[in-house]
């Protein structure tokens, strides 16, 4: 049998027909393949960042989109709500890390969280080291104008468990500086990063930015900011700052939040003495006897469910 021929020419067929070449006895899905035309003045992607705003420093637009402007105008109206509307009262602050990540879950029940703007209060107000607290919500709050522009600017994130865990492990940034890599691969060993980031053109260009900033003198080098205060104060001083605090509030009718923290207890109970429970109205209600409890001049007593402040005498 003989061998089958692709026809070269046919009659009627200009040069370029992409015809040619196609045996109309073959398959019949077998169509004629027509190159993509390759264009040679493509531009680099990199090329196009230009093209993307510049970064506008006075919005303090993070990358969850939440802008520390934007809560610092809300504040009042949750400052309100926390100190007069709910009266909130905190207990075990000190669980939460003054760093790194954490997830606080709460229980409520109803279709509207009060308690998560509550915590971001609470922490910002009462912790010893606070910080921006991102909310996962549900995404029907990213669906109503107005609201979810709101609700965004205050740090609220779709809740997803993707979402999640970059929250909590977002810390490469962090990890880049503490190791601060000169290779390729010390680079993709770096958390969150990879292979593929390091060995393309952002790897690239971030191995050629942290070499450039190994040379700057140590003079144009940004100072690093002073980390906050650790404190040892002993739990069970706290805790009987914190029955006192309770004590001496309800005596004089106002709330206990109204006349010392949580921050305030800790720092008292870690010999500190510039609070405010120890100046003007506060040190009168509180601040004396807490002084007096913390060296040993005063006690608590319980009568029946009653506490009761008994005045030990000092040996001369």
């Amino acid at each position: 049998m003989a061998e089958r021929k692709t026809p070269t020419s046919r009659s009627g067929l200009s040069r370029e027909s992409t015809l040619l070449g196609y045996d109309p006895r073959g398959n019949v899905l077998d169509m004629p393949h027509v190159p993509e035309p390759v264009d040679e003045s493509a531009p680099d992607l990199r090329e196009l960042r230009s093209l993307v705003p510049a970064a506008e420093p006075g919005r303090e637009v993070d990358d969850w989109g939440r802008s520390q402007r934007v809560f610092d105008l809300v504040e009042p109206l949750l400052d309100f709500y926390y100190r007069y509307w709910f009266r909130v009262e905190v207990e075990g602050i000190e669980n939460v890390p003054a760093e790194g990540g954490a997830l606080i879950v709460s229980n409520h029940s109803g279709a509207l969280p009060p308690d998560a703007p509550m915590i971001l209060q609470a922490i910002k107000l009462e912790h010893s080291a606070p910080r921006p607290v991102y909310m996962l919500g549900e995404h029907w709050f990213k669906g109503y104008p107005g609201v979810s522009m709101l609700t965004s600017k205050m740090g609220l994130v779709a809740a997803h468990p993707a979402n999640a865990q970059r929250l909590l492990r977002d810390e490469q940034l962090l990890e880049i500086a503490s190791h601060a890599p000169k290779t390729t691969e010390e680079l993709a060993m770096t958390r969150g990063l990879g292979r593929g980031f390091a060995e393309g053109w952002q790897g690239r260009e971030l191995l050629e930015a942290i070499e450039k900033a190994r040379k700057l003198p140590d003079s144009e080098l940004p100072t690093r900011d002073k980390p906050p205060e650790q404190l040892r104060a002993p739990g069970a001083v706290v805790d009987l700052l914190r029955t006192l605090l309770r004590l001496k509030a309800e005596q004089a009718g106002v709330a206990a939040r109204l006349v010392a923290s949580a921050d305030e207890l800790d720092r008292m109970a870690a010999g500190k003495r510039d609070v405010h429970a120890l100046t003007g109205w506060r040190k009168e209600i509180f601040g004396d006897d807490a002084i007096a409890l913390i060296e040993g001049r005063l006690a608590l007593s319980l009568q029946g469910d009653q506490a009761k402040l008994i005045s030990v005498p000092v040996p001369l």
